[in-house]
């Protein structure tokens, strides 16, 4: 939903109130309706979905701030897991320092702001799994999870989710140099690929 807010849903409403104003002005309209939408939408869920079925209660875990975990080797499994994140995240600063967009020696702050976030995630994980790491509690097993779990699920958004962000941050620009279109009609011809995802997911079960 949220691609398609972006990709498809906004520049419709753009070109819809066009004949309001033009410009910035129709897009910041879009944005903002956009936005009170999705206010609008948090509101009715907040009071009308519930946290657990009716025939059961919800209960709050001991600790928040990191993901509760039920094994020791899940804990250093888990911290891998956050290593490739980070990583990603320092390439992409290097990269803006390549173009200029960054100054070398705010490229080089920006690093050492992901180590101490890194840092401070690890120091969560520990604080919140602190008895299972220590040996202090141990979960039945039926009440285990296994953290390949976790790694199946990181997989799925990758290949679905993530590779669907990449591409239609890629479209606009690849129809603008590929096609010579200009930025507004690039936009809206990308906009059909998240469009598209609306009759996608919802008539999957339908056998073309």
């Amino acid at each position: 939903m949220r691609l398609l807010d972006s990709e498809a849903i906004l520049p419709s409403i753009a070109l819809a109130t066009a004949f309001w104003a033009s410009g910035h002005e129709n897009w910041r309209l879009a944005i903002a309706l956009s936005g009170l939408v999705s206010l609008i939408f948090g509101i009715l869920f907040y009071i009308n979905v519930r946290d657990t079925p009716k025939d059961r209660e919800y209960v709050r875990p001991a600790r928040d701030g990191a993901l509760e975990l039920t094994s020791r080797n899940s804990f250093w499994a888990f911290i891998l897991t956050n290593i490739p994140i980070f990583g990603a995240m320092g390439l992409i600063v290097w990269r803006l320092q390549l173009v200029k967009f960054l100054k070398p020696s705010s490229m080089y702050a920006l690093w050492v702001f992901l180590l101490i976030l890194f840092a401070f995630a690890i120091y969560q994980s520990f604080r919140v799994n602190y008895e299972v790491i220590v040996g202090e509690k141990t979960y039945p097993v039926k009440d285990r999870y296994q953290i390949g779990q976790i790694f199946l699920l990181e997989l799925a958004y990758a290949v679905s989710f993530g590779s669907e962000l990449a591409v239609v941050s890629m479209l606009p620009e690849f129809f603008e140099h590929t096609y010579n279109l200009s930025h507004t009609a690039s936009g809206l011809v990308a906009a059909t690929f998240p469009l598209m995802n609306i009759f996608a997911r919802t008539c999957w079960w339908f056998d073309f």
